[in-house]
């Protein structure tokens, strides 16, 4: 008999259903020079389920305590840090990075809230600046997204390629003449009064927010 051989294998049960396989085969020499497979499999799905929801449970909490490592630096920058200007810079910075972005930045409504200007931004190395044209654009032409970020929603486009409500279409189309291909809006609130928004945008690949 040669050494029994492992591998891990897969089939489709009756009720559709994807069952995990730890399978072992071995092939015995018989006395007329012949040979015999033996293999025998093992069901470990519920094994398997269990590592994969121990690798997601562990991949959640790793986010979590970097996501923590930041806000911490974050707030303590804020806190210790005397230009107000370098500390906006240092939070965009720290959550382009931790997100894993390419841009991360900040707008500010006009006092009389027609317009809405890119005050401060972030750029992942390689990625052009988009600030400088991104000043004093007029609300309504995304009133869409602005109203629903008045109602305190925030805007997850995980896939601007695939459709969007019809009330956020001239936003998508705005966003993907930018080459942007996922993004995040949250907005920035002064008590009760929307004050602006930040932002973080992905051009070199596509994000999930779940």
């Amino acid at each position: 008999a040669d050494g029994v051989q492992y591998f891990e294998d897969h089939f489709l049960d009756p009720e559709g259903t994807f069952r995990d396989l730890l399978m072992s085969k071995i092939s015995i020499r018989r006395s007329d020079g012949s040979r015999l497979l033996v293999a025998i499999g093992t069901d470990v799905t519920e094994l398997k389920n269990v590592q994969r929801e121990r690798e997601k449970v562990i991949g959640d909490l790793t986010s979590y305590i970097e996501c923590e490592r930041s806000l911490n630096l974050c707030l303590q920058n804020i806190t210790l840090q005397p230009d107000f200007e370098q500390s906006i810079h240092f939070l965009l910075r720290e959550i382009g990075e931790t997100a894993g972005a390419d841009r991360c930045y900040v707008f500010l409504l006009s006092e009389d809230g027609m317009t809405v200007s890119n005050t401060h931004e972030w750029v992942a190395p390689g990625i052009i600046p988009q600030i400088d044209s991104l000043q004093n654009l007029k609300v309504s032409d995304s009133a869409g997204y602005h109203e629903r970020l008045s109602r305190k929603e925030y805007l997850a486009f995980e896939d601007l390629d695939l459709p969007q409500p019809e009330d956020l279409q001239t936003s998508v189309a705005f966003l993907k003449q930018q080459q942007i291909r996922s993004a995040l809006l949250v907005g920035i609130w002064d008590k009760e009064n929307l004050c602006g928004l930040i932002g973080v945008d992905f051009v070199r690949k596509k994000r999930s927010f779940k």
